[in-house]
């Protein structure tokens, strides 16, 4: 398990995806099985992940790993609650972060939100986003995905 830092911001300026270096059409389901936010990952139909996140906020501990198709789908069949979310993620280069992804949700509502992962602590606290980034929503129920799954 490892400590997950992040921060969420709304995309303000869409012209930042001609500028990305992949994408991934992601579909994540999550699953009932217990309190922690748990779910399961398809990555363009060729890779599967299962996922548990234990906390909110900025820094939470986070445990994945990369399943077979076959537990996938048993995964989903015995424990699916039916909320799932569809999105493009779009990567991109950022100075000073472990990771940047812009993830275009496609249902079950549109949302623009990138996601920006740390090394640690301090770098997170010493980020500032650049011109694109739109309003931070790191701390807002709202924007988690399990939430975004949820609500209409």
């Amino acid at each position: 398990m490892s400590i997950e830092y992040e921060r969420k911001f709304l995309l303000k300026d869409d012209g930042i995806l001609k500028m990305c270096f992949d994408k991934k059409h992601i579909i994540q389901n999550y699953l009932n099985l217990g309190i922690n936010e748990t779910r399961v990952r398809a990555i363009d139909n060729k890779k599967y992940f299962f996922t548990e996140k234990i906390g909110l906020g900025k820094a939470r501990d986070e445990f994945e790993r990369e399943i077979t198709v076959e537990q996938y789908k048993s995964l989903l069949k015995k424990y699916s609650q039916g909320r799932t979310v569809e999105k493009d993620r779009y990567f991109v280069t950022l100075q000073g972060t472990k990771s940047c992804e812009i993830n275009v949700f496609l249902s079950p509502r549109p949302i623009k939100l990138i996601e920006v992962e740390f090394c640690n602590a301090e770098q997170m606290e010493n980020f500032s986003p650049p011109e694109w980034f739109g309003k931070e929503v790191t701390e807002s129920d709202d924007y988690y995905s399990f939430n975004i799954a949820t609500r209409e």
